[in-house]
């Protein structure tokens, strides 16, 4: 008489050689359920399958139907379009490394096509919610980086539950470029790093008696947004103090609500993030600032792009996808992104360090970080959402008061949202661990 472990794994192997298993197969729980049995049973019958090589489990991430023949890890990643030459190089030094099994970088747009390959690269300002389709990062991954400074806020960021999804791989921050000759009657000096919203003001009154403005739309939308968040721990929307930033917009409703510059005209001030500093045609002609602060002294509040990668839960190759992952923090990589100005290497003791980060101190870039939202979808939603407003306002179709209410309605909405979720988040995270 067969043991109920082996008929498990006789059932398994049958469906799987029908094919209906061919990637991750459910977790021992679910399958538990399935067979009306124990999780102890199943976990035997996964390691009958394992032995016969049927089957191979990753720590910590899943058990995945084992494939023969020479393996691929495709990366979904769209080239890097600010250093076209530092990204064929990423690519050309990546796949020549890999001599046990090919790498393919993969330039997609569809959704589908991109949840297919065992790598996602995604950037901070991503509009897609990749929550329900990545896998957590071993905890031994995570473990290596943990303690250095470049990795702990963004791990902060990417995590629910001590379980995370994304790697770093790049950070760049966005700056603000005062026009100095523009400056010349103003008649004092600004100090890049001590720029407050009262110098703004001061600064637009200074613009309309010389007939320029101040900033356009697209610095509009970036400075609204650090206006928003400033004041947030990881730049999230349930934590923003309503009273407080209702006084702030008060305040500052001027700058955004009058003389805003138009596509082609002049302004003092540009908003560009830094991997595109040496691509502005005459960048010693602009002073490097940051974000303004309400009181001097207080850290800005920067924006900030950067580049990561996820675990697809489609990949059946989990363990060479995340020998691809690590290997993007290699000095062989972040040497690169330093020598062509790519922006910040993530590990700068194995970099040489070529960006010049005098410009922009490492307290303000680390503060910076939170900002990063990549498996936030409803922060992401508000942003596009911002972008909206800030053209409503820009036609004079919002009123201080209405945007103010809306923004209330937001925060209040993502309290809401927090609550409703917390249970099925924490199911999800209990079936994604397997226990």
């Amino acid at each position: 008489m067969k043991r109920k472990f082996d008929e498990i794994a006789e059932e398994l192997q049958a469906m799987i050689d029908r094919g209906e298993y061919t990637g991750r197969l459910p977790s021992e729980q679910e399958l538990a359920q399935q067979f009306n049995t124990a999780s102890a049973t199943v976990r035997k019958s996964l390691d009958v399958l394992v032995k016969r090589g049927i089957v191979r489990k990753v720590p910590y991430v899943g058990t995945f139907v084992h494939r023969g023949g020479r393996k691929k890890i495709r990366i979904a990643w769209t080239p890097l379009s600010f250093s076209l030459a530092g990204d064929r190089e990423i690519r050309h030094t990546v796949i020549n490394h890999f001599n046990e099994f090919d790498v393919e970088f993969c330039s997609l747009s569809e959704p589908a096509d991109i949840l297919e390959c065992d790598l996602i690269r995604t950037v901070a300002t991503t509009t897609l919610s990749f929550s329900d389709c990545v896998l957590p990062l071993p905890l031994e991954v995570v473990e290596k980086y943990r303690g250095s400074e470049y990795f702990q806020k963004p791990f902060q960021t990417h995590q629910a539950h001590n379980f995370h999804y994304a790697l770093p791989i790049l950070f760049s921050p966005s700056l603000l470029l005062l026009d100095r000759k523009q400056l010349d009657g103003l008649n004092r000096r600004l100090d890049p790093y001590d720029l407050t919203w009262d110098t703004m003001l001061e600064l637009d009154r200074y613009a309309g008696e010389n007939g320029t403005h101040l900033f356009g739309a697209q610095e509009m939308t970036s400075l609204l947004r650090g206006l928003i968040f400033s004041g947030t721990p990881n730049g999230l929307l349930i934590e923003i103090d309503i009273k407080k930033l209702k006084e702030k917009i008060h305040k500052t409703w001027p700058l955004f609500s009058d003389r805003i510059a138009g596509d082609g005209q002049p302004v003092l001030l540009k908003w560009i993030c830094r991997q595109g500093i040496p691509l502005h045609p005459a960048p010693h002609e602009r002073q490097i600032t940051v974000n303004p602060t309400f009181h001097p002294g207080e850290i800005p509040w920067n924006l900030i792009t950067g580049e990561f990668l996820m675990l697809s839960n489609q990949s059946k190759d989990c363990m060479e996808a995340i020998q691809v992952m690590e290997y993007m923090l290699s000095p062989d990589i972040q040497k690169i992104v330093a020598v062509h100005k790519m922006g910040l290497p993530v590990l700068k003791s194995a970099a040489i360090d070529s960006v010049n980060s005098r410009h922009y101190r490492d307290d303000i870039f680390l503060n910076e970080i939170p900002n990063m939202l990549v498996n936030n979808a409803s922060e992401q939603e508000f942003l596009l959402r911002l972008s909206t407003f800030s053209r409503s306002i820009l036609r004079g179709e919002m009123t201080e008061e209405q945007f103010t209410g809306y923004l209330e309605y937001e925060i209040n909405m993502a309290h809401r949202k927090a609550t409703d979720n917390s249970n099925a988040l924490n199911q999800q995270i209990i079936e994604l661990a397997g226990v």
